[in-house]
């Protein structure tokens, strides 16, 4: 053997064992003695990649492929540095060339899988990942990722197949639990998703997602006192890891295209209107006439007020006269809010108001529990406006202050449906659920000030709220904003986003 392979060898040696910087002098050894020693330089990229030296790992592996184009694990190493680099699809050519080059090299299969997951192509990924699989069928990772993939899609039985067979073939990987109990949990097996959940904080009692996760089932089966429990939790270990030291991070706000608004409105009107059905505006989309004289700017649909006395079945004749309208909402429903949406864009919300004793009503369902939006009994009078006269509360001041407050003049984007003063209760038990759940999720994207102003407005409500109280206190006594946000993987996102709907669901 020749010294320089000699010493390449050594350097693998080294290398193997873990002892990098042994191994990294060995290879600048080599190069000393041959610059265009492609797996010298190859190896020296591994080495820079596995400190996190990204860019030095993709010049240094590129230097190696310029000297040895046909070098299958170079072109699935570099690959991996332009995935930390933010380089998907360059990276996807790189694996796809390493596949051309070894069509049995698993990890390169493995690799593009992951490059595809990073661009959402997870019908593709789950197809590599499976290529893995068939090459090495104990490849933990492979079978790990090709589950996620398939939760993605929303393929919850691969998916709790997949979590199960990667925990079995990797007991550490235990992050697992969370997301097997997540798919679970879709497919309404709620007692066997908490197991695996309470598996998960046994394993990382810090751990906020997983209490986000089992509040989740508590909150579906409508255990709300349990559910909050475990909210709580997740908000805790949330401070606890310092996110309140982060710097704030601005919520991205709705810009829907409100300057259609005003045409779904005028289509909707004409539609009642020739059916002789009387609506009038409420809620958001009568605060943004009053207040701003337009459409709220971060508003997401149309609110119409509908008496209870009109059935649902005549609303549908008249909307269905439109071809423009659609609804999946069947006309016979016995609810108290239906929708219909304007050219599969725009939704027009119908609130039916109830009389009941000496006040009215209307309302919505979430998380399987009624709330109610109680006010006084209110004539209606015309209002001009947009161009078409609409009907309005005759005391509409009053009628926006009942809702949101005396503030109510003053815009705030962040105000949550369940800080409504007027809400049947004050804080009924799921209002008290969606609070904890909103400032939990605040946190959780960087949302400070939301969670802040949120936390106020629990304590507006219910000024006795011990743990509002303590949360406030931490608020208000932050030290100086420091540090990052924690790297979170995109299943973690993911399975946190699906799992807050559980939080707005509407239904009628």
């Amino acid at each position: 053997m020749n010294p320089i392979s000699y010493y390449f060898e050594l350097g693998l040696q080294h290398h193997r064992v873990g002892q990098v910087d042994e191994a990294e002098r060995v290879y600048h050894a080599v190069l000393d003695g041959d610059p265009h020693h492609a797996p010298a330089l190859h190896h020296l990229g591994v080495i820079a990649y596995q400190k996190g030296e990204h860019e030095a790992a993709l010049k240094l592996i590129q230097k190696a492929l310029l000297v040895q184009p046909d070098y299958a694990e170079a072109h699935s190493n570099v690959g991996l540095a332009l995935i930390a680099l933010k380089r998907p699809e360059d990276a996807d050519k790189h694996f796809r060339r390493a596949i051309a080059l070894t069509p049995d090299y698993a990890q390169a299969h493995f690799n593009l899988g992951v490059a595809l997951d990073v661009q959402g192509k997870f019908e593709e990924a789950i197809e590599s990942y499976t290529a893995a699989l068939k090459l090495d069928p104990d490849y933990a990772d492979a079978e790990c990722n090709r589950a996620i993939a398939s939760h993605a899609l929303e393929r919850f039985p691969d998916a709790i197949e997949g979590y199960t067979r990667a925990l079995e073939l990797a007991p550490h990987l235990t992050r697992l639990h969370i997301y097997l109990g997540s798919a679970l949990s879709a497919c309404g097996a709620y007692r066997d998703a908490i197991a695996c959940f309470r598996k998960g904080i046994a394993e990382a009692p810090d751990d906020p997602a997983a209490h986000f996760c089992l509040a989740e089932v508590y909150t579906v089966t409508r255990e709300f006192d349990t559910s909050n429990e475990h909210l709580r939790n997740a908000i805790m270990a949330m401070v606890a890891g310092g996110a309140l030291k982060l710097p704030n991070v601005e919520p991205p706000r709705r810009h829907q295209s409100i300057g259609q608004f005003p045409q779904a409105l005028h289509a909707a009107m004409r539609c009642l209107e020739a059916a002789g059905i009387e609506v009038f505006l409420t809620a958001g989309t009568l605060l943004g006439a009053i207040r701003e004289g337009d459409f709220l700017p971060f508003d997401k649909d149309i609110d119409l007020g509908i008496s209870s006395r009109v059935p649902m079945a005549d609303i549908a004749q008249a909307m269905a006269a439109d071809p423009d309208f659609e609804t999946d909402w069947r006309p016979d429903d016995d609810g108290i809010l239906y929708c219909w949406r304007w050219k599969n864009r725009i939704a027009i919300d119908f609130f039916r108001f109830y009389e009941e004793g000496n006040s009215v009503w209307y309302g919505l369902h979430r998380g399987g529990e009624l709330m109610k939006w109680v006010h006084k009994p209110f004539e209606l009078v015309d209002l001009d406006w947009l161009g078409m006269k609409v009907r309005i509360p005759a005391n509409s001041e009053f009628f926006l202050e009942e809702v949101y407050g005396p503030d109510w003049r003053i815009p705030d984007p962040d105000c949550a449906q369940w800080a409504c003063p007027n809400i049947e209760g004050g804080l009924p038990p799921i209002c008290r659920n969606s609070a904890h759940a909103d400032i939990f999720l605040a946190l959780w994207h960087g949302y400070k000030k939301r969670a802040h102003h949120q936390c106020r407005q629990v304590l507006e409500l219910n000024p006795d709220d011990l743990f509002f109280r303590q949360l406030l206190h931490e608020f208000e006594n932050i030290e100086e904003e420091t540090g990052t946000p924690p790297v979170r993987t995109a299943a973690e996102n993911a399975i946190i986003e699906r799992l807050s709907t559980i939080y707005s669901e509407e239904s009628g």
